[in-house]
């Protein structure tokens, strides 16, 4: 997984396991969002420590596709890498990994956010420069296309 960081690994345990017997989608979103914030706090994102504003992201669009179920006692690896970043926003990919195979992937397109006015910001350099240097070479932003990172349109 060249340029991707493990982010975290385990094996399914059975209360993840659903009623068709393997592990459900609720468990497989967990993971990744737990990767986002290892990825987080790899660029130093902290919440109240950037320059006087408690600053975090929202995640605002999340791409998942499953490729091959995993069942009880299934070890795994996850595995994460920037795609893009902005002054305002930044997207992270993730792999779910299994005896060699992709299991799953999600991208995610997170904003910044300031949490003590409720309104969009932009991430601190350092946090940027960071997210920047953690960019995959060759795999494409699947946000690109959409609307443009960091503007968000307030209550109509």
């Amino acid at each position: 997984m060249i340029g991707f960081v493990l982010t975290s690994s385990g094996s399914v345990p059975a209360s993840w396991i659903d009623s068709n017997g393997h592990m459900n989608v609720a468990w497989y979103t967990s993971i990744f969002d737990e990767a986002c914030k290892a990825m987080l706090a790899r660029f130093g994102l902290v919440i109240g420590q950037s320059t006087g504003q408690r600053i975090s992201v929202v995640a605002s669009r999340m791409n998942l596709a499953f490729r091959k179920e995993l069942l009880l006692g299934e070890v795994w690896q996850l595995w994460s890498g920037g795609l893009s970043v902005g002054s305002g926003c930044l997207a992270l990919t993730h792999r779910l990994m299994s005896e060699g195979c992709n299991r799953a992937s999600c991208d995610v397109q997170l904003l910044a956010f300031d949490l003590d006015h409720r309104v969009p910001t932009s991430l601190p350099n350092a946090v940027r420069q960071l997210a920047e240097a953690s960019r995959l070479i060759g795999i494409a932003d699947p946000f690109v296309t959409s609307r443009s990172c960091g503007v968000v349109h307030g209550p109509a």
